[in-house]
């Protein structure tokens, strides 16, 4: 089970929190902070060029109160 949906297992630093939120550590990084969380990239195409540094770009989709959403990522070498 993903630690964003074991209610009641995960601390949010003191203080209490809402037990029905459903995808609290999204809703903390994205929504308040604006930290955006990327999973499965494929850097094997970098790598291969050997282009390990490089700027990396994400426009998500513009979805209101959305806590995900596909997106672009782009990598300028």
């Amino acid at each position: 089970m993903p630690a964003d949906r074991a209610r009641g297992r995960h601390s949010h630093g003191g203080g209490s929190h809402d037990k029905d939120l459903a995808f609290a550590v999204h809703g903390e990084l994205i929504c308040k902070n604006g930290i955006f969380n990327h999973e499965n990239l494929d850097f094997t195409g970098l790598i291969a060029d050997r282009k390990y540094q490089f700027v990396y770009v994400f426009s998500p989709a513009p979805i209101k109160g959305a806590t995900g959403s596909n997106g672009g990522p782009i990598a300028v070498t």
